[in-house]
């Protein structure tokens, strides 16, 4: 309903916030903007905090000027009352989406009150990635720093928790090293595992560009926890370890491998990917014939492919002649790839030949990865012979980790042959995804395949097909 100026300026007078309250409450209609612009400043003057939940729910509003002027209130609250807001955010009695917006709205303001209503927050599991990424915009984990040493471990927790998403920061990495040598194992195993990903992260961003020098003394801080009575610690470290990638700690690993734990054995031989050795062979092997476990096994198998020796590829080998378990035979042809071996390709070409559906799937990829330069002729042959059809997805899958000319060749004839619309779709996916049209046009210029009509036909559905068909 319209309501008279006469009537807001009556009960801002009579200071019914009430009035205003309702509103906020329930109006939401165009015609009322003027009507919730000036309940929001009427409840501003009043300084009722009974109104200050409805201007913090205005920041989502649907109208930018209600918007605009809840900021501009809010703004001169927080000047003058600011604890009265942090209580009100902190409270769970209002709905979260508005308890956020208060808090992305206090982002501009990172006093002390405020770092301390994120530890709350934080403590309670609530807005943790949103606070997480606040503090990594604002640049203000050195915020934080004071709270590591808060008599509360909890506190202490919730302010590494914070630091989280912010990386390559000497205040972050001062943070860990005081985390990883806490007298609470809790807080110790976050600090481990947080810069556990960091380590990770950067090594996949930086790849041979990273340095262990941006890290001075890191080695030294994760081994201190690596013989602790908490194995939740324990599996921290096998974890960190993987992210340092320092040679010197393979003992410490090799260690883990004996670990009753399965959350320490997974760690430990993820980490053994990216510390490969001769030495851990025996020891993988060992456990292997020990520990039962499908998804143990799984991960030894990798580890030992990562290796890439003779004698890692000899056991893998034999694991490929005598496993009967489903899963773990396709988890030996998965990783054939990682032994640059004319041996291991002729394992996958029997697979091939043996058209096992399971097997052929994953054989189909792992060929697509192998350096063996017959791959080419392999993938030739499964087009031509229509082996193809036995999972095109696997086969175009295969096809995609091709680099040339020779893969959008072998693409077009799949794509020429197709019968089914599935197959076609694979294929056109591939070439529009991973070519761009520039690169596709070009090709075609220059490449004539006259004597293969699956070719030809490939070309002519690609000419016809319209990029809207795979969105």
């Amino acid at each position: 309903m319209p309501f008279r100026t006469a009537d807001l300026i009556r009960w801002q007078t009579n200071k019914d916030s009430d009035k205003f309250i309702q509103i906020l409450k329930y109006l939401d209609s165009e015609e009322s903007v003027p009507a919730r612009v000036f309940a929001v400043k009427a409840l501003g003057i009043l300084h009722d905090i009974n109104g200050l939940t409805f201007i913090i729910a205005s920041l989502k509003d649907n109208n930018e000027q209600v918007v605009e002027t809840a900021k501009n209130i809010l703004s001169k609250w927080v000047k003058t009352n600011l604890e009265s807001v942090c209580k009100v955010i902190e409270s769970p009695n209002m709905k979260r989406k508005y308890r956020r917006a208060g808090l992305m709205f206090l982002s501009k303001n990172l006093s002390d009150r405020v770092i301390d209503m994120y530890i709350n927050l934080l403590k309670h599991g609530e807005f943790v990635e949103e606070i997480q990424e606040i503090v990594k915009s604002t640049g203000s984990c050195g915020l934080f720093i004071d709270h590591l040493f808060d008599k509360e471990p909890e506190n202490r927790y919730a302010a590494l928790l914070a630091m989280a998403k912010t990386m390559q920061d000497p205040n972050v990495y001062q943070s860990y090293a005081i985390g990883m040598g806490d007298n609470d194992v809790q807080v110790r195993v976050l600090a481990t595992k947080l810069l556990a990903d960091e380590l990770y992260e950067m090594q996949n961003q930086l790849k041979d560009k990273f340095t262990l020098n941006d890290y001075p003394g890191v080695t030294n801080m994760i081994v201190q926890n690596a013989s602790s009575a908490d194995f939740f610690l324990r599996a921290a470290v096998a974890d960190a370890l993987g992210g340092l990638r320092n040679q010197s700690t393979l003992p410490i690993l090799l260690s883990f491998l004996e670990e009753p734990y399965e959350r320490i054995l997974r760690n430990t031989l993820s980490s053994l990917k990216f510390i490969t050795s001769g030495e851990a062979l025996e020891p993988l092997i060992r456990l292997y014939k020990k520990n039962e476990r499908t998804e143990i096994r799984i991960r030894i198998i990798r580890a030992i492919s990562f290796i890439r020796s003779e004698d890692a590829f000899h056991f893998i080998e034999t694991l490929f002649e005598s496993e009967v378990n489903e899963e773990l035979k396709r988890a030996v042809i998965k990783d054939l790839d990682q032994f640059d071996f004319k041996e291991s390709f002729d394992l996958l070409l029997k697979v091939i030949e043996s058209s096992e559906t399971d097997y052929f799937r994953s054989a189909i990829i792992t060929i697509g990865a192998h350096k063996d330069p017959r791959r080419l002729e392999v993938f030739q042959g499964i087009i031509d012979r229509d082996l193809y059809k036995i999972d095109a997805k696997s086969v175009v899958l295969g096809l995609r980790q091709f680099n040339g000319p020779e893969k959008l060749s072998l693409l077009i004839q799949l794509l020429g042959k197709s019968t089914a619309e599935d197959e076609e779709h694979y294929a056109i996916r591939a070439i529009i995804e991973d070519l761009d049209p520039e690169t596709i046009e070009q090709f075609l210029k220059k490449t004539e395949i006259i004597d293969n009509p699956n070719y030809n036909k490939g070309l002519s559905k690609l000419a016809q097909y319209d990029n809207s068909d795979t969105e």
